[in-house]
């Protein structure tokens, strides 16, 4: 059964696309590591489904818009990783309260003269 996948690692493959909406329905999803590759469009909001989550690795693609405010709702992700992308905006103050709790490496574009991302709980900035 499909909806029982635990672990995604397609990090470094050269893929191309959006995030599928369909990942949202694998309830057991623990780690989803899809970095390095050239997916593009937006983080579905929907991704708020994936209570277990523990690491969301996206960084090194061509993300862009905003990051969803309902991520704020993981309170199970440990490490999340979006550097090396286009999104834009303030990071979710959602977000910011899980680095109270187990969020331990937060990852974004928030430094430099222009950052991508404005960010006060991120673990380290990029550029």
């Amino acid at each position: 059964n499909l909806r029982e996948i635990v672990d995604i690692y397609l990090h470094h493959n050269k893929l191309e696309g959006t995030l599928p909406d369909s990942l949202s329905k694998l309830p057991y999803l623990r780690n989803l590591r899809l970095n390095d590759n050239n997916l593009s469009g937006t983080i579905p909001a929907d991704f708020d489904s994936l209570t277990r989550l523990e690491y969301l690795y996206l960084h090194n693609n061509l993300l862009e818009g905003t990051i969803p405010d309902e991520l704020g709702t993981l309170t199970e992700l440990f490490r999340f990783r979006l550097y090396g992308n286009s999104l834009r905006g303030t990071m979710p103050r959602g977000i910011c309260h899980l680095r109270d709790l187990y969020l331990e490496d937060l990852k974004a574009d928030c430094d430099g003269t222009r950052p991508g991302i404005e960010c006060t709980c991120c673990t380290t900035c990029f550029r």
